[in-house]
């Protein structure tokens, strides 16, 4: 039996080979995008699955409450993580993580600036899994100045020859020996390093004051609990051993985070996000529904052609249940067929689609069972469900109507047609015009006014060793050149600003603060980035007061607000206004001496809050310099030749302010390049079936068109005719898809404190670029049928 159904299966793909090969390549394009995107998702959730405690493995967030919101930190206090493992049982290790920022390292004549420094404790190779290659695991990272290497920076510095044992100097100060080597961390993962230095080593840098302090935020505080334990009791016991410690200006708490929830749940850092996975599997579905609805569509539309097959089926004993296991297998044999051709598509298009999404996804090897398995049931349901209509339509003639001719499509089928049809338009339509909001927030994002200018701004990353130096020197060696227009140095850039301090204000009532948002630049700060004061002064040297010295009671020096602080501050005036700054029992009052108009010092995710600047002549960790589009690379060549004659010992490096921004909204430009694409193939999916449809359409009317054509019908009333009801079911798709849309991008653009409204435009646009691809593919036949000759066409049986 099965036999003679494969083969049935086998004539028929044969004897129709356009119509099949119209359903193997529609289902076959369907599964591969929802086999890349399954890839995709498995990917997101496969972050830190590689260490084997991970589901015990938490990070120690802050949370502080402000009148004006929440704050949650990543980053926490550091002496907590000692304190916990010491006074929590039911914390069975700790490991701290400070990242050191941008450092020099040398090795003999080998030097780079490196920014992948963090110091930690010997906690963090017993709690992660990070395969160690050479060297004790258990005391790599126990004495002060040890170092652990990965083998990628091993091979950077010493080549083929064994680095334990053999020193790195950081800094031209800090001499580390290498006590062990690692292996590089995976991808999927939030915690990354190429060096790990002891934290002992913390001590001798930083000094006491440093490694006790209780109350500033500076490094991330990751425990491992001990079995199953009830999480709130440790959360209450932390928030306990800080208050016998600290007293805060705010009220703080504390919440563990488990490790693997980090990259798509976090509400303290963005990895990545979880509505992505989301957004990226409902496309997955929704594309695989429309290569479906083509099956369904071609088969029941085909009914006629085998109409006397269940005819003749039926009359020789046949049943219905039969009937339906014949054309239900023939579906799940042509999905399978499909699927083979998915497979080589998507092995074909990985390298692709790895480029678009920036994962290292891999083709699954013959192995994994789960996957395969998963694609194998997934087949079989799509096989199953696109079958089971056409299988009941077709089973359900009865003989007597079939062997008198009385086995037309059908109102009944034509409906279900129509209705499939238009489904499928809906959703390419909703896809496309996504893709266009997507391309406009971004496209927003990157032409809104800042409030700062961004372009022709070359940033050079500063490094310890000459953070000591005074820059000015090299500042006014770079202001010689007629295309170097500003030179500044700041702690941040004005693009990402993102430390705070909890303050309190002159007039203000007991215990109310806000989180104001903190950075320290120089004089040239404003200048060079063009932030236009509204009210007072910039900082100046005439005021040698304006330098914050921690030394000053009275006053702590000047500080500069934007205006988004001095409303929160409730002040007409603020110039000459005191600003408090708490630092354990410690007040420092600030002086007001300007105010700058708001400008955007974080991604538009946000809304502009309360800033401060502080003067601070020393220490930058960027130099920016503003230049002229001039002969550009020429500049660029001058500013390194200056570096090299201020700075020789230190490798040069730069990059272009508004590169920045192009990271920032990455998730967002990935996000519409994918959806543009799977718009793409889904259009082309639903044209593939609506041309199977048209032709079907045409073959069936070639004797009524061959007479209208006799009767003087021309050839544009042909075309008319054929496309006409087809266009309307566009249109009608159009209707169903403009408000779903809508909504749908809506709540998307809500992630944006600044955000465009959805213009009619897209919509029409959509709709648009829809009905002239559909009719250019319905036109493609009934041109044909409309040139062919009338004689021809009368002859037709």
């Amino acid at each position: 039996m099965f036999g003679n159904y494969l083969k049935i299966a086998l004539r028929n793909l044969k004897r129709q080979k356009v119509y099949s090969f119209i359903n193997i390549a529609g289902l076959a394009i369907g599964l591969a995008c929802f086999i890349l995107i399954i890839l995709y998702i498995r990917y997101e959730f496969s972050y830190e699955s590689h260490h084997l405690n991970a589901d015990r493995i938490y990070r120690v967030n802050v949370v502080q409450q402000h009148p004006n919101g929440i704050f949650r930190l990543s980053h926490s206090m550091v002496p907590l993580g000692k304190a916990l493992a010491e006074e929590i049982p039911e914390i069975a290790d700790y490991a701290r993580i400070f990242n050191y920022g941008k450092a020099f390292v040398k090795y003999q004549e080998k030097k780079f600036n490196e920014d992948n420094i963090v110091f930690t404790d010997q906690g963090f190779l017993n709690i992660f899994t990070i395969p160690v290659i050479a060297g004790n695991k258990e005391t790599a990272l126990t004495n002060k100045f040890s170092l652990a290497i990965t083998e990628s920076m091993a091979k950077k510095y010493f080549g083929d020859q064994n680095p334990v044992g053999q020193t790195l100097l950081i800094d031209n100060e800090y001499p580390l020996q290498v006590t062990a080597i690692i292996k590089d961390f995976p991808k999927n993962t939030h915690i990354t390093a190429g060096f790990l230095v002891s934290f002992n080593t913390l001590v001798e840098i930083a000094g006491e004051d440093f490694m006790d302090n209780w109350i500033t935020t500076n490094l991330m505080t990751y425990v491992m609990i001990s079995g199953n334990q009830n999480l709130i009791e440790i959360e209450n016991k932390i928030e306990n051993i800080y208050q016998a410690r600290a007293t805060p200006e705010v009220k703080k708490t504390f919440e563990l985070e488990q490790l693997r929830r980090i990259h798509l749940y976090s509400q303290v850092t963005s990895y990545g996000d979880i509505r992505n996975v989301y957004i990226f599997l409902a496309i997955g579905i929704l594309i695989l529904l429309i290569a479906s609805i083509n099956f369904m569509n071609l088969s029941t539309a085909r009914s006629a052609r085998r109409a006397n097959e269940v005819g003749l089926r039926k009359v020789v004993g046949a049943n219905q249940g039969q009937l339906i296991k014949q054309f239900i297998g023939e579906s799940i044999f042509i999905t399978f067929l499909a699927l083979f051709l998915a497979l080589f598509i998507v092995e074909s298009f990985l390298p692709v689609f790895r480029n678009l999404t920036g994962q290292e996804l891999i083709f699954p090897a013959a192995s994994d069972w789960h996957f395969y398995g998963l694609l194998f049931i997934i087949s079989l349901s799509v096989g199953f469900l696109s079958g089971s209509y056409p299988a009941l339509y077709l089973s359900s003639f009865a003989p007597v109507s079939i062997l008198q001719g009385r086995t037309a499509a059908g109102k009944k089928g034509a409906k279900l047609r129509r209705t499939l049809v238009i489904l499928q338009f809906s959703i390419a339509i909703a896809l496309i015009i996504s893709t266009l909001s997507v391309r406009d927030q971004i496209d927003f994002m990157r032409h809104k006014g800042l409030g700062f200018q961004k372009d022709q701004i070359i940033v050079i990353p500063a490094v310890s060793g000459e953070n000591e130096k005074d820059i000015n020197p090299f500042r006014q060696a770079l202001l010689s050149s007629a295309n170097i227009r500003g030179v500044t140095g700041s702690v941040s850039l004005p693009s990402r600003i993102g430390m705070y301090n909890n303050v309190t204000w002159e007039g203000a009532s007991e215990n109310e603060s806000i989180a104001l948002i903190h950075n320290r630049v120089d004089y040239d700060f404003l200048e060079t980035y063009e932030i236009k004061i509204v009210q007072g002064r910039n900082f100046s040297p005439e005021f040698p007061t304006d330098i914050v010295d921690g030394k000053r009671k009275n006053n702590a020096g000047a500080i500069i607000l934007n205006e988004e602080a001095v409303r929160r501050f409730g002040w007409d005036n603020p110039i000459g206004k005191k600003v408090i700054q708490t630092y354990g029992e410690q007040r420092f009052p600030f002086t007001v001496v300007g105010v700058v108009k708001d400008f955007h010092f974080a991604s538009l995710h946000y809304k502009i809050r309360p800033l401060s600047l502080f003067l601070q002549t020393k220490y930058p960790r960027y130099i920016s310099v503003k230049v002229t589009p001039v002969d550009l690379q020429k500049t660029i060549e001058y500013i390194q030749k200056t570096w090299n004659r201020f700075y020789p010992e230190y490798p040069f490096e730069h990059y272009f302010l508004d590169q920045t921004f192009e990271h920032a909204y990455q998730a967002e430009q990935k996000l519409q390049t994918l959806f543009g694409y799977f718009a793409l193939l889904s259009i082309f999916i639903s044209c593939l079936g609506l041309l199977g449809l048209a032709a079907f359409a045409t073959e069936r009317r070639t004797k009524e068109i061959g007479m209208r054509k006799v009767l003087g019908a021309s050839v544009w009333n042909i075309i008319v005719m054929l496309s006409g009801e087809f266009a309307k079911w566009i249109l009608i798709a159009n209707l169903i898809a403009w408000p779903v849309a809508w909504y749908v991008m809506n709540r998307w653009l809500q992630n944006f404190a600044y955000r465009i409204d959805i213009g009619w435009w897209i919509f029409a646009l959509a709709g648009g670029l829809a009905l002239i691809i559909a009719l250019l593919t319905i036109i493609s036949q009934a041109v044909k049928a409309a040139l062919a000759n009338p004689v021809e066409s009368l002859r037709y049986e």
